[in-house]
């Protein structure tokens, strides 16, 4: 009797136009997905203070792509820079952000440290081909340089921050183990 369920289970079962195949009828695929969500529903980046998350592409993986989506509140003053770097990028970057330089994405992104930048914006979407290595998602909040920073605060002691709303993830295919 249970040979028989699983059996049934192990064939395609067709609905309408589509047909649903169970995991064990993709035994053969050479590459199997995986999908990692990279950050929380929200992160709160505070004024002088990048919020910046790591994550790593493994050497066996294979099209590997940086995808999503954020917004920021309070719009419509709510501006940050969103980054995709390298690990090497990141390393300049913070160099000269810590050194007062307003232009350090803009320096690092000539390097080539730089694989993505939205700048001063309140939503974007985004799409990234990573190769294997070390990778940081950056938000940065540096306020305007022309106008003094608003009263936004999220610290109990007044210094300005955003919220960032974000959907990002990080998909690629790793070798099939089972494939041999």
């Amino acid at each position: 009797m249970v040979l028989a369920f699983v059996a049934v289970l192990a064939r395609p079962l067709r609905m309408g136009r589509f047909t649903w195949r169970p995991a064990i009828a993709h035994r053969h695929l050479r590459t199997r997905p995986v999908l990692i969500e990279l950050l929380p529903d929200s992160v709160e980046v505070f004024e002088g203070k990048p919020f910046v998350h790591e994550f790593t592409v493994p050497a066996d993986a294979s099209n590997a792509v940086c995808k999503g989506e954020f917004t920021v509140e309070p719009r419509p003053q709510g501006h940050v820079n969103m980054l995709v770097v390298t690990a090497a990028g990141l390393q300049q970057w913070r160099q000269l952000f810590s050194s007062g330089n307003r232009e350090a994405t803009r320096d690092v992104s000539a390097s080539g440290g730089v694989l993505y930048h939205a700048s001063e914006t309140i939503a974007e979407s985004f799409e990234v081909k990573l190769a294997p290595g070390t990778y940081d998602v950056v938000f940065e909040f540096s306020g305007s340089a022309d106008e003094p920073s608003d009263h936004y605060g999220g610290d109990g002691i007044g210094v300005p921050s955003r919220d960032v709303r974000s959907r990002i993830a990080l998909s690629y295919d790793l070798p099939n183990e089972e494939y041999k």
